[in-house]
């Protein structure tokens, strides 16, 4: 998690920075902490261009949890 945290404090790219969140996400979801590993995926899914990874990771909290977030973007695969 602290490579994850120092990634986002000191990205000079947005393309780093999501990684970073990304990574928090993960790390966050592993642990359980499922309010943090939504709060980083949804950071990560900001960007420009959707993020597969982070799109992925809040569909698995989605799963697991039976709900879906109002308003999010949503990623199809085709």
């Amino acid at each position: 998690m602290k490579l994850a945290e120092r990634t986002i404090q000191f990205a000079d790219t947005l393309t780093i920075l999501t990684d970073g969140y990304i990574k928090a996400g993960r790390v966050s979801h592993a642990e359980g902490t499922i309010l943090d590993a939504t709060r980083h995926f949804t950071e990560a899914t900001k960007a420009t261009v959707v993020n597969a990874m982070a799109a992925i990771g809040l569909a698995q909290i989605q799963l697991e949890a039976g709900t879906t977030l109002a308003g999010e973007r949503v990623l199809i695969l085709s």
